[in-house]
């Protein structure tokens, strides 16, 4: 866990792999499992709508927080998949966040919508209860940022939960599998993004954690949706100084793609004007 005094010192927790990744996040305590050390929140009034917080193997949930409680949270994302095996599959992408810290949010991570004016002080209760202000998520409370190479090609898809289409991304930041983040844009700038995102290229993403849910079991997950998309800068979003060699491979693996793809679309053009020529000829 990070300690407490280092929380406003990004640049000595918030890289995985020497890229940027990090989470800053606030929401309601909906459920507690020690055993499996997860902690579900919630950031709305629906409260099926969860986003699971997993914690590293040695961390523990401080015996303090309870269910309905306020919790703020810094996390690193991984990809949710582990594996090829079918369960991942039948997972879908989707990104797994691990606590690095949990702590009570601030007043500029939650502020009060209300003032006391209203309230009425005739009775005799003292009870805390009956001062407490309702409260908001302020815009701090949900922004992450993740910094690697796009690997594969970005797909426009809609499902029955959405109304629009979504571009999807796999943002790589090491070999291992585990650190294939997959990135959605959704709204109109989609289509655009498709346009301009390419295999290969370094990327520094700003944007929020999503609840989501698994296609096979309907299980709650987490997902990362982006509406700001720019190239990295290396000596601020990255910690390593050359090009990694599986960012080589990605590119290489990439072009390979691209020629074969070209030399097939030559073929079959080539195939179909050799049957046009076939064909004048036997008229």
């Amino acid at each position: 866990m990070i300690p407490l005094h280092e929380a406003d010192k990004p640049h000595k927790y918030a890289y995985v792999a020497g890229c940027r990744n990090v989470a800053w996040l606030v929401g309601k305590i909906h459920e507690i499992d020690h055993e499996k050390k997860i902690i579900k929140i919630t950031r709305s009034a629906d409260e099926s709508k969860l986003i699971p917080i997993h914690l590293e193997r040695g961390d523990r949930i401080p015996d303090d927080f309870k269910v309905a409680d306020n919790v703020k949270l810094i996390c690193h994302v991984y990809s949710g998949i582990k594996g090829d095996d079918d369960d991942d599959v039948k997972a879908g992408r989707h990104a797994r966040l691990v606590a690095k810290m949990i702590d009570r949010p601030t007043l500029l991570d939650m502020r009060t919508t209300g003032d006391f004016s209203q309230l009425d002080l005739s009775g005799n209760d003292g009870a805390f209860e009956s001062f407490e202000l309702p409260e908001t998520f302020t815009p701090v409370s949900n922004t992450i940022e993740l910094a690697g190479f796009v690997d594969g090609a970005p797909m426009l898809v809609r499902d029955q939960d959405h109304e629009r289409d979504r571009l999807i991304f796999m943002l790589r930041q090491a070999e291992s599998p585990q650190l294939l983040i997959p990135v959605e844009i959704a709204g109109k700038h989609a289509p655009s993004y498709r346009k301009v995102v390419t295999v290969g290229m370094a990327v520094f993403v700003t944007g929020i954690v999503m609840s989501a849910k698994r296609p096979d079991n309907g299980e709650s997950v987490a997902a990362i949706r982006s509406n700001h998309v720019r190239k990295a800068v290396p000596s601020r979003d990255f910690q390593f100084e050359t090009l990694p060699d599986w960012v080589k491979a990605i590119r290489i693996r990439w072009a390979n793609h691209v020629q074969q793809e070209r030399a097939r679309a030559a073929a079959m053009e080539a195939a179909r004007q050799a049957q046009a020529i076939a064909l004048s000829l036997s008229a």
